[in-house]
């Protein structure tokens, strides 16, 4: 519940919700508004909505960020869980890192559940470490497959 008492569920002061059309258009605003510049780079698990790739590559035509797309590999046994996103996560940040790049990494896109398949990514853990890498980037969480599906 907000401070007012609504059960929206989402945790929030009111003024700092604002409504769209739908999680896509949300997400597709926040991609475009960014301050973006030649050698950028944006990050998503290759298990990202459409919506976000194609706005990545757009974003890349137009302003010559880089996308870099993680590998997540499917199925993911149990024995797996969490390392299945974990793990490429950390490569990729340990490869930019190599490079000199981890500066670059502006924005990182998660799918709180993502679409296709239905997994839930652990964003806690993958937010953290990307901020222990590089604390300005910017974590944006898709939600669009939690409301309802995450206690």
């Amino acid at each position: 519940d907000d401070d007012n008492g609504n059960g929206n569920g989402m945790h929030d002061e009111s003024e700092n919700l604002v409504l769209v059309e739908s999680a896509s258009t949300a997400v597709n605003s926040v991609l475009r508004s960014y301050d973006w510049r030649e050698g950028d780079v944006i990050a998503y698990f290759s298990v990202a909505y459409a919506m976000v790739k194609n706005t990545a590559t757009w974003l890349q035509d137009v302003y010559g960020v880089d996308i870099v797309e993680i590998p997540v590999q499917f199925p993911i046994a149990d024995s797996v869980g969490d390392d299945a996103f974990l793990a490429p996560l950390e490569d990729m940040l340990q490869q930019l890192s190599k490079v000199g790049r981890i500066p670059d990494l502006k924005m990182i896109v998660l799918d709180h559940v993502s679409s296709a398949p239905a997994v839930l990514e652990p964003i806690q853990a993958c937010s953290q470490m990307v901020k222990s890498f590089n604390e300005k980037t910017m974590v944006v969480v898709d939600g669009a497959h939690a409301m309802g599906m995450i206690p």
